[in-house]
């Protein structure tokens, strides 16, 4: 019975509809990917690296270009226009201990219409420095916890909504439901009594 109504599902989905499903599970099962490598990942950052003051001592900028005032059609095709902006990398210093003296972290400020750099100069920012010197992370574990457990539960949400709307859309509920009801049709339950033992004595013969 359940192969059949599995087999039932799958045969009254149109083209659309697992399209729509192909589509849910893919943006979920990534969801929940990048969800767990973060969850994996604020785990490890926790027990392998301390929290640091770090300092910006050398900065570049350059031109850019970038995607802007998007619009889309009536039939979902986006255009977009090209402006030009500004990008800066950073290289950040770890002042707070001598144990990673000399070694320097590169950090990228993606190409925006912004004009001045978010992190100056010789400012400073609190970062996490991993116990074998390297890399340093600018956000702390509990920011990638945190992120890792929203995605796992859209990933898991995406995963799931499809699955329920499409089958709640398409027939195969009632088709199931009418299924079973016609096998209980097909083999009612015998009740026994004194009439039928009497007409099928050898059938119903019981020995202790």
């Amino acid at each position: 019975s359940y192969s059949f109504c599995t087999l039932l599902i799958t045969a009254t989905m149109s083209v659309g509809l697992r399209i729509a499903l192909t589509i849910g599970l893919v943006i979920g099962g990534t969801c929940l990917g990048i969800g767990i490598w973060q969850k994996v990942y604020s785990d490890d950052m926790r027990d392998h690296s301390t929290k640091e003051t770090c300092q910006v001592i050398h900065m570049k900028s350059m031109s850019c270009t970038y995607e802007c005032d998007c619009t889309e059609d009536k039939d979902g095709h986006k255009s977009c226009s090209t402006c030009f902006g500004t990008s800066y990398n950073y290289w950040y210093s770890v002042t707070s201990t001598d144990r990673c003296m000399g070694n320097n972290y590169p950090r990228h400020q993606s190409c925006s219409s912004r004009t001045s750099p978010v992190w100056h100069l010789y400012s400073y920012t609190t970062c996490y420095l991993w116990d074998n010197c390297s890399k340093v992370d600018f956000y702390s574990p509990t920011y990638h916890l945190v992120l890792g457990i929203v995605l796992i539960v859209i990933g898991s949400c995406c995963c799931l909504s499809p699955c329920i709307v499409l089958l709640l859309a398409s027939d195969a509920p009632r088709n199931c439901i009418r299924f079973f009801k016609n096998s209980r049709r097909e083999r009612p339950f015998t009740t026994l009594n004194a009439t039928t033992v009497q007409k099928n004595p050898g059938y119903y013969s019981y020995s202790g």
